[in-house]
């Protein structure tokens, strides 16, 4: 971050009074103001810093969240296709268990129909 310069601050205004009371009590009203003037600008000054150092945490936790969920989203999409591809196992042994029962009990499967062959023996 850069720093501006320090810079001296200036002395009160001092005034030198002219004897009219009206000329005198305005000149005090703006150097008054001025002061405050110096003030708020100060303030402003830390209010812009707090304001881009605030914008700059946000943008980086936002970042990070965006990492965050990128990796989520990968991890989950891995999980995924792990578990389909578990799933097609499962299928798959499940449909040769039952393959495998109907030869043991001597029936027609359904595949066999299709095929036009029949698994009992020609009589």
């Amino acid at each position: 971050m850069r720093r501006r310069p320090v810079l001296p601050r200036p002395r009160p205004r001092m005034f030198d009074r002219t004897g009219v009371p009206e000329v005198d009590d305005l000149r005090e009203r703006v150097i008054d103001l001025e002061a405050r003037v110096r003030a708020l600008a100060l303030s402003r000054r830390v209010l812009m810093n707090l304001l881009v150092t605030a914008d700059r945490q946000r943008r980086t936790e936002v970042a990070r969240l965006r990492q965050e969920v990128e990796a989520l989203q990968q991890r989950n999409r891995r999980r995924a296709r792990a578990l389909a591809a578990r799933d097609a196992v499962i299928h798959r042994l499940k449909y040769r268990l039952t393959l495998l029962q109907v030869e043991q009990q001597g029936l027609p499967h359904e595949d066999d129909r299709l095929a036009g062959r029949s698994s009992s023996p020609p009589a």
